[in-house]
C-alpha cells in the first residue's frame, strides 16, 4: 500500500519503495492552487535573493545570507511531503527551493510563480529516478563477534574484511583529489584493527542515504555500548591526551564512502573530527557483547514501548560519545525521561517510577534523595541557573539508571502501555500501602457490584 501525499491539487501517491505510483490532478485547467505560505515571508525571500547577486563576502551580504538561511528553514518546513517518504535529503529539498527562488524572482509575478512551483515540487521530485547506493564506513572496534552482519529493523550492515573493502572504496576515494586533500587534514585513517562496513540502499539522493545511516547507526552504537561496556567502565584514552574524549569512543564513522552502479560516488565526512581510537573486543567485552546484545530485541517504531527504546538507547549514545560532561549528563537524562514519562505527566513523577524499576542496596531514603538530586540539577540546568556542577559521578548514577531501567521495558515492551503504566506508578509503594490500596479498591468493587445488581432488578 503506497503513502498518500495531499499536495492541492494533486493527489500524490508514493510507494514503500519510495516510487512516484501516481500524481493525479484534481482541476481540468492548470493544476496550480496557491499554497498556505506566508505571502511576507515568500516576499522578502525573493527581495533577499534578488539583492543578494553581487553582494557576497560583504557584511550586507552576510546579514542577508544568515535571514535567507532562516526563510529557508521555513520553507522546508512548510514542505507539502514527507523527504522520508521520496527518499530525498533536506540538502536536496533546500536545494530545489532555492532554484525556485531564484527563477521567480526573475519573473512578472515572482510571489505567484514561487508559490506555484512550491505546491508541484514534491511531484518534481517524485520524478527523479531512484537508484542504488552502496554505502561503505569504518567502526572504531577491533571485532565484531556476532557473525558477519548487524540487523537492525529492515536494514542490513554487512562486516567486510579490511582488504576486501579497501579495494572496494578506499582504493577509488584515494584516488580523488578532493578527498586525498580533507582526509589529510583530519586526524584519522583507514586503521586496520578497525572493522569495515557497507549498506546498500536505494534513495534519490546519496545524502538521504547517509542521513538515514546515520539516525540508525545512532541506536546501533547506543546498543552495542549497553551491550559491550558496564556502567562503571573508565575511559583509558584519556591519558595523556589533548583531545576531550567522551566517557564511550564508539563514535559515528569519520568517514562515508559511496557508491553507485558505475563504481565510486562521492565522500561524506563526518562533523566531529577528533580521532576515533581502536576499541578492542577483549574477552569480557566479547562475552558481554555475546550475553547481551542477542537479548536486545529488533526494535520497530509501530510498538510504542519499543519506539521509546529506540529513542532511550539514541540519546544513551549521544550522552556516552559527548565530550562535555554538562551537554552527556542532560543526554542521559533524555533517555531515562523518554523511558519513564508517556505523555503530560509532570517531572516528579520520575523519581517514584524509578524506584518502581530500580533496585537498590542503600536505604530507599537515600536513593530517592540521589534521584531527586539529580532530577534538581537538570532542572537548575534547563533552567540556565549558574554554578551548576555536573560531576562525573552524577553521570555514572544516570547511567546506571538507564542500564537498570532498559531490560523492563524490553521484557514489557508487547505489554499494554496501562498496566506498565499502573507498575510504575505503584511498584514503589511499601507493602502496608498497598494493602490499604487494595482494600479501598476491593470496597469500591463491591459498590459498583451493588448498584450493577440494582440496575439489572
Amino acid at each position: 500500500m503506497g503513502i498518500v501525499f495531499h499536495v492541492f491539487p494533486a493527489l500524490l501517491t508514493v510507494g514503500d519503495d519510495g516510487k512516484l505510483l501516481a500524481a493525479v490532478c484534481f482541476s481540468s485547467t492548470n493544476c496550480l492552487t496557491m499554497s498556505d505560505l506566508d505571502h511576507t515571508k515568500v516576499r522578502e525571500a525573493l527581495e533577499l535573493v534578488d539583492y543578494s547577486v553581487g553582494t557576497e563576502g560583504t557584511h550586507v551580504g552576510d546579514a542577508r545570507d544568515r535571514r535567507l538561511d532562516m526563510l529557508m528553514q521555513y520553507f522546508i518546513n512548510e514542505f507539502p511531503a514527507s523527504g522520508k517518504d521520496l527518499r530525498v535529503s533536506n540538502s536536496l529539498i533546500q536545494s530545489e527551493i532555492q532554484d525556485i527562488l531564484s527563477y521567480s524572482a526573475r519573473s512578472d509575478s515572482p510571489i505567484e510563480e514561487f508559490m506555484s512551483r512550491f505546491d508541484e515540487l514534491p511531484a518534481v521530485i517524485g520524478q527523479i529516478d531512484l537508484e542504488d547506493f552502496q554505502l561503505g564506513f569504518p567502526l572504531n572496534i577491533s571485532d565484531w563477534p556476532l557473525g558477519t552482519e548487524i540487523a537492525y529493523q529492515n536494514y542490513i550492515f554487512n562486516n567486510i574484511e579490511w582488504s576486501k573493502w579497501k579495494v572496494k572504496y578506499a582504493d577509488p576515494a584515494r584516488d580523488d583529489p578532493d578527498f586525498v586533500d580533507q582526509f589529510g587534514e583530519r586526524p584519522n585513517e583507514f586503521d586496520e584493527e578497525f572493522t569495515y562496513w557497507e549498506i546498500e540502499y536505494t534513495a534519490r539522493d546519496p545524502e538521504y542515504a547517509i542521513e538515514l545511516v546515520e539516525r540508525e547507526l545512532e541506536v546501533i552504537l547506543g546498543q552495542i555500548i549497553y551491550s559491550m561496556l558496564p556502567w562503571s567502565h573508565s575511559n583509558q584514552f584519556h591519558k595523556g591526551d589533548v583531545w576531550n574524549r567522551p566517557w564511550s569512543e564508539l563514535r559515528p564513522p569519520f568517514v562515508y564512502l559511496v557508491r553507485d552502479k558505475n563504481g565510486y560516488h562521492d565522500y561524506y565526512f563526518d562533523d566531529d573530527i577528533s580521532p576515533r581510537e581502536a576499541i578492542q573486543m577483549l574477552l569480557d567485552r566479547k562475552e558481554r557483547v555475546e550475553f547481551r546484545y542477542p537479548q536486545i530485541p529488533s526494535l520497530e517504531s509501530s510498538n510504542r514501548i519499543e519506539r521509546k527504546l529506540i529513542t532511550a538507547f539514541r540519546n544513551f549514545h549521544s550522552g556516552a560519545t559527548e565530550p562535555n560532561r554538562r551537554r552527556a549528563f542532560l543526554d542521559y537524562w533524555r533517555a531515562i525521561e523518554t523511558l519513564c514519562l508517556f505523555g503530560d505527566e509532570k517531572m516528579e513523577d520520575i523519581v517514584p517510577r524509578i524506584k518502581s524499576v530500580v533496585r537498590n542496596d542503600s536505604s530507599d531514603s537515600l536513593f530517592e534523595e540521589r534521584v531527586k538530586e539529580i532530577k534538581n540539577k537538570r532542572n537548575e540546568y534547563v533552567h540556565e541557573q549558574v554554578d551548576v556542577r555536573v560531576t562525573e559521578r552524577d553521570n555514572e548514577f544516570l547511567r546506571q539508571l538507564f542500564y537498570e531501567l532498559v531490560p523492563f521495558f524490553v521484557i514489557n515492551r508487547n505489554t499494554d502501555v496501562d498496566r506498565i503504566l499502573i507498575w510504575l506508578d505503584n511498584g514503589y509503594k511499601s507493602s502496608e500501602k498497598l494493602d490499604h490500596e487494595l482494600q479501598s479498591k476491593e470496597n469500591e468493587l463491591h459498590l459498583l457490584r451493588k448498584i450493577r445488581n440494582t440496575k439489572q432488578r
